[in-house]
This record gives C-alpha cells, sequence and structure tokens, in this order.
C-alpha cells in the first residue's frame, strides 16, 4: 500500500539520449531542483514520510523539482553512463523543459557532487548550492584524501 505524503505528476524531458523523469512541487519564485545519490524513483523515494514531509516544507517557498536522472528511477534505461556531465545534460534539460533560465540545487549525498559538477559546467544556469552530507568528489585523490 503506497503511504506517501503526496503522488506528484510526472512529467518527461527530452534529452539527446532519451526521456528524463521529473515532477514539480509548489509555485515559489524560485526553483530548486532536487539532486539524490546514486539512485532515486520518484514515486518509491517518497514513500518516506520524512523525505516527503521535507519536501513539502521546501515547496512553500520554492517550487522545487525532483528528477529521476538517466537509468534511475522512471527515467529511461538509456545505456548511458550516469556521469557528471550526463548529470548537467539532464537538469538542463528538465529547466528547458519547464522554461527556466536559472535554479537552485539541492544536493544530497553523490547528488551533492553531480549539483557541484553542475554548478561549475554551467554557472549562468545555477543560482546556488544547497548541499547536504556531499562532499567535493566521489573518490579519493590528493586534494581530497578523507
Amino acid at each position: 500500500m503506497r503511504r506517501s505524503v503526496f503522488s506528484p505528476d510526472i512529467a518527461f524531458a527530452p534529452t539527446r539520449h532519451g526521456q528524463v523523469a521529473y515532477a514539480c512541487l509548489g509555485e515559489g519564485e524560485q526553483t530548486m531542483v532536487a539532486m539524490w545519490g546514486l539512485m532515486s524513483n520518484l514515486e518509491i523515494g517518497l514513500d518516506e514520510p520524512r523525505v516527503g514531509e521535507m519536501l513539502l516544507a521546501l515547496a512553500r517557498r520554492h517550487r522545487v523539482v525532483m528528477i529521476d536522472r538517466r537509468g534511475t528511477g522512471l527515467s529511461e534505461r538509456l545505456g548511458v553512463a550516469p556521469d557528471a556531465a550526463s548529470a548537467t545534460e539532464d537538469v538542463m534539460a528538465v529547466l528547458d523543459h519547464l522554461g527556466l533560465q536559472r535554479a537552485w540545487l539541492f544536493g544530497c549525498s553523490a547528488g551533492g557532487t553531480m549539483s557541484m559538477d553542475v554548478a561549475l559546467r554551467r554557472p549562468d544556469r545555477v543560482a546556488g548550492l544547497l548541499l547536504y552530507g556531499t562532499s567535493p568528489c566521489g573518490h579519493w585523490t590528493a586534494e581530497t584524501p578523507w
């Protein structure tokens, strides 16, 4: 039995490799794109009441856009690696599909690392970053040995 706090309408944005699923909540002046960890599913992820309550709280002041990046959740299985460049393409496709020029990025876990990369690749389209439980790099490097 489905127990999520809400059940948003799912839409699909075209990319050059296929369709990316997304859903919107709220109607605030500013848009916040939520990018989760390595895996996401717009329907199943909302079964966790705390996640739903957090998104509803954000949606009181913002339009919140949740994305299932390529190859995850409801997005097409594209046979293309879900790397940082593809995350940027997916976010840009959704923003373009919604007719938005700029958005805040809310990144959690690996979604935070990807959000930072989107901001570096397309600073003209990113209003700012809100990061939770993330790191600047998803693997060991000399600069990030932790």
